[in-house]
């Protein structure tokens, strides 16, 4: 079964009479790119909860936000007493050459001077959060199957429809050959001059070969099926089917080079608008 890499999970939880909630989104990525917005308490544990996402996620641009939620009577921010004392001293010095009868209203609006109240968490605490976490985790990722389910819904209605078009393609490459043969030697007989015999066979054989589509067919035919199959397996599949649909296209795309037929040329075209459709999902595969 597919996992689409874009998912949303959420949580909440209490500590101390202070609620937490934990958001946590993912959208495509070639690699694990995780970006995180928490409290400062929880910095020191920020290598562990990457590591937890990291190790339960694999892959994705995950954006992870975890908030404290105040109720109406609690303060959500405080004055850093410390960062106003330094900056007053600091323009006190500065008076002379900058004289300023507002000192107060110009250290409030600098960096650092209010900042977010936040609670001290003790260590049963954090191991409520980082629980809490793990189930945020494991919501994503029934969200990401859920997706994964839609996604591979799509990609296999196109690779029915690749196979349909190559049914079409199969039947009406019978016989092409011969015809092709059967149409030079017309125009052959119709030349009035010597003709070297074994000259002619030779140039018709390398003729025939360059528009013999039958080994691209078979491949094309045997790349489907893999792909197909690698669908219902599980695990990250997402570059492996990058890898199948970029061996799809390579006979797809020689096929049409190689046909000289209005009509298999037609349906090259349109294997091709699915194989598009393909890979914009495939990006989007765990």
């Amino acid at each position: 079964m597919l996992q689409s890499m874009t998912g949303y999970a959420n949580e909440e939880l209490e500590l101390d009479g202070i609620n937490y909630e934990i958001e946590m989104r993912s959208l495509n990525s070639k690699h694990c790119d995780i970006q995180i917005r928490m409290p400062e308490s929880l910095n020191p544990y920020e290598i562990e909860i990457r590591n937890l996402i990291k190790k339960k996620l694999q892959r994705g641009k995950i954006n992870l936000f975890i908030k404290q939620i105040k109720s109406k009577d609690e303060k959500t921010h405080r004055i850093n007493k410390d960062a106003v004392s330094s900056y007053l001293d600091e323009l006190k010095e500065l008076a002379e050459s900058y004289p300023t009868d507002n000192f107060l209203s110009i250290v409030m609006n600098l960096p650092g001077s209010i900042v977010e109240s936040e609670a001290n968490l003790n260590e049963e605490n954090i191991d409520c959060l980082m629980s809490k976490l793990r189930d945020t985790i494991d919501k994503m990722i029934v969200s990401r199957k859920k997706e994964g389910e839609q996604l591979e819904t799509d990609i296999i209605n196109s690779i029915n429809n690749i196979k349909a078009l190559l049914t079409i393609v199969k039947g009406k490459d019978k016989g092409r050959i011969d015809n092709i043969h059967d149409r030079l030697n017309e125009k052959l007989e119709q030349v009035k001059s010597e003709i070297d015999e074994n000259r002619l066979e030779q140039e018709l054989l390398y003729y025939t070969e360059k528009l013999d589509i039958h080994e691209e067919l078979v491949r094309l035919q045997a790349h489907l099926e893999e792909f197909e199959s690698s669908v219902k397996s599980e695990g990250m599949l997402g570059k492996k089917l990058g890898f199948i649909g970029q061996e799809i296209g390579r006979e797809i795309n020689t096929i049409g080079s190689k046909a000289n037929d209005s009509l298999i040329q037609h349906k090259v075209i349109g294997m091709k608008e699915e194989l598009e459709k393909i890979k914009e999902q495939t990006l989007n595969v765990y």
